[in-house]
């Protein structure tokens, strides 16, 4: 089970030092607005319409196909006098094993210098599975800027790397897929 702290907490472990965006992404403040974006968008990418596999201890779990309840029902069933089969219950698979899972992000269409994450506006931010984001970091430039009245921008070059998502979708299982040459900080000059 992952763990969180308090916003609090972290900034007695950094006290005078700039702390690392991955960080502040492992507070109970942000989960807690990431959580609220994820439920107003019903668990669903709104670019590709993925649903998010859900994530039980370790494992991710997903849905049975049919096709794989039918194996399961055939396999399990006791044929009877007049030739029907009895299912137990135990014949319906309840989840499956996803080794590729559905993890959905919270992702900000822009950036304030210095703002924390989990305070934006919530209409500013969207659900999207973790291959969507990475593809909207690729794609497109997400601006970033100075304050809160938007005007300008800071010219920051996004990580080679994870294309400024902060994650690299297909390491999820180590460190919670965090970007191993940004360590999370999405940008080149916050590394420094």
């Amino acid at each position: 089970m992952e763990k969180y702290i308090s916003y609090k907490e972290l900034l007695l472990d950094y006290q005078d030092e700039k702390i690392p965006y991955t960080k502040l992404l492992s507070t109970n403040e942000w989960r807690l607005f990431r959580d609220a974006i994820v439920n107003r968008d019903n668990h669903t990418c709104r670019i590709c319409n993925a649903i998010e596999t859900e994530r039980i201890g370790k494992f991710y779990i997903r849905k049975p196909t049919e096709e794989e309840n039918l194996t399961s029902i055939q396999k399990h069933s006791f044929l009877i006098k007049d030739n029907s089969l009895i299912a137990p219950k135990y014949a319906v698979k309840t989840g499956i094993i996803d080794n590729n899972p559905t993890i959905l992000h919270a992702h900000h269409s822009y950036y304030i210098h210095n703002q924390l994450p989990w305070e934006y506006d919530k209409d500013s931010i969207i659900t999207v599975c973790q291959n969507c984001h990475y593809n909207i970091h690729q794609t497109s430039i997400i601006p970033t800027y100075k304050d809160i009245s938007k005007t300008d921008t800071l010219k920051l070059t996004p990580c080679e790397k994870c294309y400024g998502t902060g994650y690299i979708e297909k390491y999820f299982y180590y460190e919670n897929g965090v970007c191993f040459s940004c360590m999370g900080n999405r940008f080149i000059e916050y590394c420094q």
